[in-house]
C-alpha cells in the first residue's frame, strides 16, 4: 500500500506486506505503482520519439519566426524614434524589458520619451509603445499643420 507520510511532509511512504525475497518485494512494488500510474495517465498518450522531434522543429520554427517578428517590431520603433528624437539626441533608443508583478504580462519601457507599452507577451508590448510613438507622431504632424496655418494666417 501507498500512502503519505506525515512525518516528511507528504512524501509517499510504500507499505508492504512481508516478502519471502528481494524480487517479490519489488514485483508487489511494481503492480502497487503501476496502478497509479495507470490511473495518473488514463486519456493521455504518450509521444513517440518522431513526435517530440517534429515537436521540437515546430518549436524552433515558431522561435525564429518570433525572433523575425520583433526584430520588425524594433525597426518600426526606431524608425519612428528618427521621426521623433530632437536634432542633435543619439541615435540609439534603449528600450527596458520587464515582467508585470503580477507576472501575466510585459511592460516595455521608453525612458528617452517618458513611454511605455504593455502586453501578454513582449511582443505585444512592444506593439503597444510602437502605436504611442505612432500617436506621438501624428500628434506631432498636427501641431506642425496647424502652426503652418497660424503662420500663413500671420503672413497675409
Amino acid at each position: 500500500m501507498i500512502t503519505e507520510d506525515p512525518g516528511q511532509g507528504g512524501d509517499l511512504l510504500v507499505k508492504t506486506s512481508a516478502c519471502p525475497s528481494y524480487e517479490s518485494a519489488l514485483l508487489e512494488l511494481l503492480a502497487t505503482t503501476s496502478e497509479m500510474v495507470s490511473q495518473a495517465t488514463v486519456g493521455k498518450t504518450a509521444k513517440t520519439a518522431a513526435q517530440r522531434k517534429e515537436k521540437a522543429v515546430r518549436d524552433a520554427v515558431d522561435k525564429r519566426d518570433l525572433e523575425e517578428r520583433m526584430q520588425c517590431v524594433r525597426s518600426a520603433i526606431d524608425h519612428a524614434w528618427e521621426q521623433l528624437k530632437p536634432a542633435g539626441d543619439p541615435v540609439d533608443f534603449p528600450i527596458r524589458t520587464g515582467r508585470l508583478s503580477d507576472q501575466v504580462g510585459y511592460n516595455v519601457s521608453a525612458v528617452r520619451v517618458g513611454l511605455y507599452g504593455t502586453g501578454e507577451t513582449e511582443e505585444l508590448a512592444l506593439i503597444d509603445l510602437k502605436g504611442k510613438m505612432g500617436s506621438w507622431i501624428m500628434a506631432l504632424e498636427w501641431k506642425k499643420q496647424a502652426d503652418a496655418k497660424v503662420q500663413s494666417a500671420i503672413l497675409q
